[in-house]
């Protein structure tokens, strides 16, 4: 399992353009890609930075992603962000998740 983070500096009161924009396309095209498993945002309400992190099969498949599909990602956001920051994670190790879901 890959993990696959962007640091993104947003523009000024862009939150909730780019909190849509996330929603309504980015999130739609990654459920198409080969590999992906997960997407988790974290956008501060009002703030000027975000951190995504896209959770894949294998290295390639993130690898392709990004040659691929990510410049198009960049283009939906465009007047949103000033400049993204990419960064490939190797999660060999098992993925433990916590969830607010009480059993």
């Amino acid at each position: 399992m890959y993990a696959r983070t962007v640091r993104i500096q947003l523009k000024p009161n862009s939150v909730a353009e780019f909190t849509r924009t996330l929603g309504h396309t980015i999130i739609p095209l990654l459920r198409t890609q080969p590999g992906f498993q997960d997407e988790i945002a974290f956008v501060v309400p009002g703030g000027t930075e975000a951190v995504s992190i896209s959770v894949w099969d294998q290295k390639a498949d993130a690898e392709a992603y990004a040659r691929s599909t990510s410049p198009h990602v960049l283009k939906a956001v465009a007047r949103q962000i000033w400049c993204p920051a990419h960064r490939l994670h190797d999660q060999r190790t098992r993925c433990v998740r916590a969830s607010t879901q009480q059993t």
